[in-house]
């Protein structure tokens, strides 16, 4: 009986190292064969700046980065290699600490889960830091690249938004764009939250600058646009000696819906007091616009010119022998004693180019005989300017 007892202690021994064993073995498959550890490499990795609102309270910025995005090598289980995205995967420079010029930076890389980073492109950067400026710039909305039309804004909670960054970039800033996406933009007006995105001129984002705000609420609907003709309506254009011309272009790209831009042909401005312009500049065109109706994006940076010239006078000597006089009686000469002087009034760039060939002074000697006469002069006034006699008569010889 204790022999039994024995021998089933000692197969069940056995059973259970075998289960071990068997289990043990099936693990190493799993993990070894079926979930081995692989590697994988992701390009294009992009570096971001992190903690640059701590720079910026020493008044500097990150203007630039030698190396933008890096190449990085993840090891981990298949499963989950598998199930990592690219876009969880980053790569930050800490410009906290960084220096007025220009600052080598580690690079820390960073994967979530049971994953860990094996190698990467590149381990430090060149960070090159400036001193801090802000400008305050407009805002616009549009479509993502791509999309067609542009979006109608109803309300905007910021038109103006605050820009700061390195100064090399901020003096590149033209204005913040706000992308929707026009897939989901109806004829209903919708609100939106969009990113505030600094942008050039053309439309191209500035990287390393931040806005204040972070996002701008939008709300906005489809609509359509439309070319119509632009009319300016200016005042007090003249104003004692200075003289303002002013120019801006025949037609406007107008935007809103249909029923509301369908009877618009023409769009103009109200009454615009150019009196106070002492220089010449691009003035912003204060619109009289109808109910429904906005500028389009493509027309935003329409601006009136107005050009300043100061008057000026200038005293232009027409000589003796250059003085026409007529009507001299048969077999008799006449000579005026001395020459005219005409006072020319205007822009001091014009002024430059009269001569006294730009006037003809002309006398009638009708009448009159031999000797010395005192006749009235006469201007014909080919300048293009404002001009007059500084004395209205002369002596003349007729012999």
């Amino acid at each position: 009986m204790q022999n039994n007892d024995s021998n089933k202690k000692k197969i069940n021994k056995i059973n259970l190292a075998l289960s071990i064993a068997i289990a043990f073995a099936a693990w190493l498959y799993v993990v070894y064969s079926i979930n081995p550890t692989i590697t994988r490499t992701y390009s294009n990795i992009p570096v971001t700046v992190v903690n640059s609102r701590s720079l910026a309270k020493n008044d500097l910025a990150v203007s630039k980065m030698d190396t933008e995005k890096i190449s990085v090598t993840l090891v981990g289980r298949r499963s989950a290699i598998n199930d990592l995205k690219k876009s969880e995967v980053s790569a930050t420079v800490n410009a906290a600490n960084a220096d007025k010029g220009e600052n080598r930076i580690a690079v820390q890389v960073a994967a979530p889960g049971a994953v860990t980073v094996k190698s990467q492109s590149e381990s430090s950067i060149s960070v090159t830091v400036e001193d801090l400026e802000v400008k305050k710039v407009s805002s616009y909305t549009t479509y993502k690249d791509g999309q067609e039309g542009e979006p109608v804004v109803k309300k905007n909670s910021n038109k103006e938004v605050e820009v700061q960054g390195a100064a090399s970039l901020i003096k590149n800033v033209d204005s913040v764009k706000l992308e929707l996406d026009a897939n989901n933009v109806t004829d209903k007006a919708k609100e939106f939250s969009v990113p505030a995105i600094p942008v050039d001129g053309s439309g191209h984002k500035i990287d390393y600058l931040t806005t204040d705000p972070g996002k701008i609420s939008v709300t906005a609907y489809k609509g359509e646009t439309k070319v119509v003709k632009l009319k300016i309506k200016v005042t007090n254009n003249q104003d004692g000696s200075v003289s303002r011309t002013y120019s801006a272009p025949n037609t406007i790209v107008i935007k809103g819906r249909s029923k509301d831009i369908k009877g618009v042909t023409e769009i103009t401005s109200k009454d615009m007091d150019i009196s106070s312009i002492t220089e010449t500049k691009d003035v912003n065109i204060d619109y009289d616009l109808p109910e429904g109706v906005s500028i389009a994006n493509e027309s935003r940076h329409v601006m009136l010119r107005v050009k300043v010239s100061t008057s000026a006078s200038k005293t232009v000597n027409v000589p003796a022998g250059s003085i026409n006089i007529n009507n001299v009686a048969s077999g008799h000469t006449a000579t005026a004693n001395s020459g005219v002087n005409v006072i020319v009034t205007g822009s001091k760039e014009k002024l430059v180019n009269i001569t006294a060939g730009s006037f003809v002074i002309s006398a009638d000697a009708g009448g009159l005989g031999a000797g010395q006469h005192t006749v009235t002069v006469y201007l014909t006034n080919n300048s293009g300017m404002m001009a007059s006699l500084e004395s209205a008569q002369i002596n003349i010889t007729i012999q």
